[in-house]
Formats: C-alpha cells, sequence, structure tokens
C-alpha cells in the first residue's frame, strides 16, 4: 500500500469533496499549541454529511497494540459486503495486509499525519472495489496517537457498470 503523507489541504487536491472536506473538519480540531484532537471531540452533526463514510479504528486493546474497528459507517460496510464494526483487523484481513495496515498506523502515530490512499479494497471477494481513504490521527491526551479516524469513498466501483448484454 502505498500511501501520501498529508501535511496540508493542498496535497489532497483532485481528491474526492468528503475526503477534502474532512481533512479540513480534523484539522481544524487540531489545539492551538498543535495538541491532536480526541475521538470525544468529533461531533457526529458536523460530519453528517459524510457519517456514512466514516471509520474508527481504535488502535489498542488492554494496553497492547491490536487495532479494531470501533465505528464503521454504512457506506463502507456497503464497500465492504459486510459489517466490520467491533472486527480485530487481524480476523478482517490477512495475516499480510493486518501487518501493513499495523506498519502504516505506526507511521502515523509516530509522526502524527494523515495519510491518504486509492487502492483496491483489501478484503476478500471485494477486490474489484476501488477506494480512496484518508486516515487522520487523534489522540486522548493530545500527543500519543490511540485511535485513527478516516472516510472511506468509492474511488471506482465496477459493481455499478451495466454489463454488456449480446
Amino acid at each position: 500500500m502505498v500511501s501520501l503523507l498529508v501535511r496540508g489541504i493542498e496535497d489532497l487536491n483532485g481528491a474526492d469533496l468528503a475526503v477534502r472536506d474532512f481533512y479540513n473538519y480534523w484539522s481544524g480540531l487540531i489545539g492551538s499549541d498543535g495538541a491532536l484532537p480526541a475521538r470525544e471531540q468529533i461531533d457526529p452533526l458536523e460530519i453528517w454529511p459524510h457519517i456514512g463514510k466514516v471509520i474508527i479504528a481504535e488502535l489498542y486493546r488492554d494496553g497492547v497494540f491490536d487495532p479494531w474497528y470501533r465505528l464503521v459507517g454504512g457506506e463502507v460496510s456497503d464497500l465492504a459486503g459486510r459489517s466490520l464494526k467491533n472486527r480485530l483487523f487481524r480476523d478482517v484481513y490477512s495475516k499480510e495486509q493486518a501487518e501493513e495496515f499495523g506498519a502504516l498506523y505506526h507511521e502515523i502515530m509516530q509522526d502524527k499525519l494523515p495519510r491518504y490512499d486509492v487502492s483496491s479494497n483489501k478484503l476478500p471477494n471485494r477486490e474489484f472495489v476501488k477506494i480512496a481513504r484518508l486516515m487522520v490521527p487523534f489522540a486522548s491526551d493530545g500527543r500519543n496517537v490511540d485511535v485513527i479516524v478516516g472516510i472511506v469513498v468509492a474511488a471506482e466501483d465496477r459493481r455499478a457498470r451495466p454489463r454488456r448484454s449480446f
């Protein structure tokens, strides 16, 4: 997975409007001292037009890095073909894919900057859906990233293409 490090809105030129809106929302939550926002600061009403595209991944269970999906919007579940809510990454993805996400999340935890990518959906039997995803860091204490919140949109969905008839 190749992800673009996002240092500002200009890095998202050409991205879906929902992605750009969500980046602006997140950056508006950052404290004047640079403190990262906490998950509790998310106001669902402020992101309501995009709420079905939002995911919240908690990074720790019982003090151990073991990412899991706390919340998965309905549109994301539709793209995935099933609900991912309350599922551990290691139970959703192959071992290699879970490790890839873990490495990406560790990068976000270290530099505290969002990542953006466009890729094929990583879920079994859903490879025909191309998604765009922005992942942004949240920190309960303002410094140590413990939650990744993302927005996922369909960049290309071959399911929606009409079949040719002969």
